[in-house]
């Protein structure tokens, strides 16, 4: 069974809340079923309002040195620096590219052997700009 982790960014104060910080399985965010399983319920907590956090999802993928990557995370490659996004045409993770004239995405999971964690696209917004 995956078990799903999110962070999130708090645009208010600008920075990044781990999952620990935001969710608390007794409070707003989870909410018990009948069942035994969890759903997601509204983002109000004492962090603000569902506008402040933008949530990112774990992607169930590590970088070749072991670090979880997640929705919005930058790596590099040999050949490319690569965005995480959702692709929810295919169901699945992809890398965009960010230089290099790459047409396409590529799935994520096909590239990790070779791809390193850099940041991500709020904390370190100058690693979107190609270095010249």
């Amino acid at each position: 069974m995956k078990i799903l982790k999110f962070r999130a960014w708090h645009t208010v104060d600008n920075k990044m809340l781990s999952a620990i910080d935001i969710f608390n399985r007794n409070g707003m965010f989870y909410e018990d079923q009948p069942d035994g399983t969890l759903c997601l319920n509204e983002i109000v907590d004492s962090f603000g309002t569902r506008q402040e956090l933008v949530l990112m999802q774990f992607t169930g993928l590590k970088d070749k040195f072991g670090k979880e990557m997640y929705e919005g995370d930058i790596f590099n490659t040999k050949v490319n620096r690569y965005e995480v996004i959702w692709n929810n045409n295919l169901g699945l993770y992809d890398a965009k590219p960010l230089f290099y004239n790459e047409k396409s995405s590529i799935i994520l999971s096909s590239i990790l052997n070779n791809c390193f964690l850099m940041g991500n696209i709020f904390e370190n917004p100058d690693l979107i700009k190609h270095e010249s």
